[in-house]
C-alpha cells in the first residue's frame, strides 16, 4: 500500500527508406542510404505516495539488437521525479 512498481519491455524498429522523386534521390550531393535499428529497451519504475512529497525512480536501458547503416548507440537513463501534493 503506497507504493507502486511498473516494469516495462518495449521492442522499437526504426526505418528510413530512400526517399527519391521522380526517380531522382532528394540530396544529390549525398547518396542516400536506407537505415534501419531494432532495439529493446528494458525498464523498471518505483513509486512511493506515502513520503511528504510522492516520489518515482525510474530507471531504463536501451539495447539495440541489430541494425543496418545505424549507430548501435546504447544508453542509461536514470529519472527521479519528485511531485507536489495539493
Amino acid at each position: 500500500e503506497g507504493l507502486n512498481f511498473s516494469a516495462g519491455l518495449p521492442v522499437t524498429y526504426s526505418l528510413t527508406p530512400v526517399t527519391t522523386v521522380s526517380g531522382d534521390s532528394l540530396h544529390p550531393l549525398i547518396a542516400p542510404v536506407a537505415t534501419n535499428l531494432l532495439s529493446i529497451g528494458p525498464n523498471v519504475s518505483i513509486m512511493t505516495l506515502k513520503t511528504l512529497l510522492p516520489l518515482q525512480l525510474k530507471v531504463g536501458y536501451t539495447l539495440p539488437l541489430m541494425g543496418m547503416n545505424s549507430n548501435a548507440t546504447n544508453s542509461l537513463v536514470l529519472q527521479f521525479k519528485v511531485y507536489a501534493k495539493f
